[in-house]
């Protein structure tokens, strides 16, 4: 496959109408227009066509209260982008629908807050999982990032649901990588250095 343009730009279209989800405006709107969405707890940041989406577990309580993904002091992941060379420029939380200037977007597989992941129901897990191959299919990024191994089972075969990196299940026609979970509160990848290389290893996709 031909990797898209690191920072190409998504077109965008009108802000879909409150109180509709993320799927039911993905069948309203012409993905020739483009779209740009807010939705669920956290609010998703979509647009078509994107080069990469990112596919969180959940919102914590205080990026649910502010509508600021990863606003957590502990957590790396707008540093993390930035130095592996995902995005050129340090993105801020509440600058987070800058996003979509470098062809990538944010959703959550649960819009229901929790301080821990491990809060998330089984059936929410479940229902989140069918929403977010929806989108997916319709959306159509280049790659899907699994932000933390605890997702992968959702959406991968038995024999890649474990460890981090890229993965030969696709979803929908979408290539998989599987990156550690950028929260401070992550062991198994502690510290910023263990993280990064994987966010570097993502990032030499769009040379």
């Amino acid at each position: 496959m031909t990797s898209r343009s690191r920072f190409a730009k998504p077109s965008h279209a009108s802000p879909p109408k409150p109180g509709k989800s993320a799927v039911s405006v993905l069948e309203d709107l012409s993905f020739s227009e483009g779209l740009a969405l807010r939705t669920g707890a956290a609010a998703d940041i979509l647009a078509p066509n994107l080069r990469l989406l990112f596919v969180a577990i959940n919102p914590s309580p205080l990026s649910a209260a502010t509508l600021r993904p990863f606003s957590s002091p502990t957590h790396a992941f707008w540093r993390l982008l930035f130095v592996s060379g995902l995005t050129p420029v340090l993105i801020a939380p509440e600058q987070s629908r800058k996003l979509l200037v470098f062809g990538c977007g944010l959703i959550s597989l649960a819009e229901r807050a929790t301080r821990l992941a491990s809060e998330v129901f089984h059936h929410e897990r479940k229902d989140g999982a069918v929403r977010v191959r929806e989108i997916i299919r319709r959306v159509r990024p280049e790659v899907v990032a699994l932000l933390g191994p605890t997702i992968a089972p959702l959406f991968l075969e038995s024999h890649e649901r474990t460890g981090v990196g890229w993965k030969t299940t696709r979803l929908e026609a979408s290539d998989v990588f599987v990156l550690p979970n950028p929260s401070g509160r992550n062991c198994a990848y502690p510290g910023f250095q263990h993280k990064l290389i994987w966010y570097q290893q993502l990032a030499a996709r769009w040379p």
